[in-house]
């Protein structure tokens, strides 16, 4: 059951059409409280959430990355936040709208190694603000492809069971 979450009002029509792409079920901005879904503002903020669980699904955590021009870049999920999230059964989710240029799709990279690596469960959404930022599942489905997922895993991504 494909999932996807946008950010804006609900809306039948825009439901209808996201339903033509591919997906089953719409969640709209209003769903992020029921859901318990958060997206933390720095560091400490997604710590303190998934140590305390008092999240389900963190949103975005690479976004907080910083970009070091004298060793390599530091994406904003690291392998504490990472193992941590799987111990407490918090899922891991990235927005298409949070990806912009190359540096934060590296992030998003090896976020992604790292939660296969300490089996966090990983969701991707397109957190589309308009009709014209929807993106097709099959689509959605090979950039995962292209970003380091497997087929298993891009599926499952697409996948929310609440």
């Amino acid at each position: 059951m494909a999932t996807d979450l946008l950010f804006m009002e609900r809306n039948n029509e825009i439901e209808k059409f996201a339903k033509t792409l591919g997906y089953t079920r719409i969640l709209f901005r209003e769903d992020l409280e029921k859901l318990n879904i958060r997206e933390a503002k720095d560091y400490t903020d997604a710590r303190r959430l998934v140590e305390h669980k008092s999240v389900k699904i963190l949103l975005n955590p690479h976004s907080f990355g910083k970009r070091d021009n004298y060793t390599a870049d530091r994406p904003g999920l690291d392998h504490i936040l990472a193992s941590m999230a799987s111990k407490n059964n918090i899922a891991i989710a990235f927005g298409l709208n949070k990806i912009n240029n190359l540096v934060e799709m590296n992030w998003v990279m090896q976020s992604i190694q790292l939660c296969r690596k300490y089996k966090a469960r990983m969701l991707f959404f397109t957190m589309a603000s308009n009709q014209y930022e929807l993106v097709s599942r099959i689509d959605f489905i090979s950039l995962l492809k292209v970003l380091g997922m497997t087929g298993g895993e891009a599926n499952k991504a697409l996948e929310l069971n609440s």
